[in-house]
């Protein structure tokens, strides 16, 4: 079973006392199969250096599908930067 992998833009998403959060469109859920609770993991190439892990905490509204909201901790921590576009997956690897 291969991992369902999107590509969504990066946007800075806070709510009080979030961290190491992100948030997604039901649809966007829907497509890499994941609920909210559980991970994501970001990436912007094949190094891994530009690549964060996010529980998901939240839906965002329909009109926001094709972006993936990050706390700020997530986005320093993957090296991104707001408006980068990354493949988002559902993560059920640790090591």
């Amino acid at each position: 079973m291969a991992i369902k992998k999107i590509s969504l833009k990066i946007k800075k998403h806070e709510e009080p006392d979030a961290i190491v959060g992100a948030w997604l469109t039901q649809k966007d859920l829907k497509e890499i199969e994941a609920s909210v609770g559980e991970f994501i993991y970001a990436s912007i190439g094949w190094s891994g250096s530009k690549s964060c892990r996010a529980k998901i905490l939240g839906i965002l509204p329909e009109s926001e599908a094709g972006t993936v909201g990050l706390t700020e901790d997530r986005i320093y921590e993957g090296n991104f930067k707001e408006g980068e576009t990354c493949r988002v997956w559902k993560h059920t690897i640790w090591f």
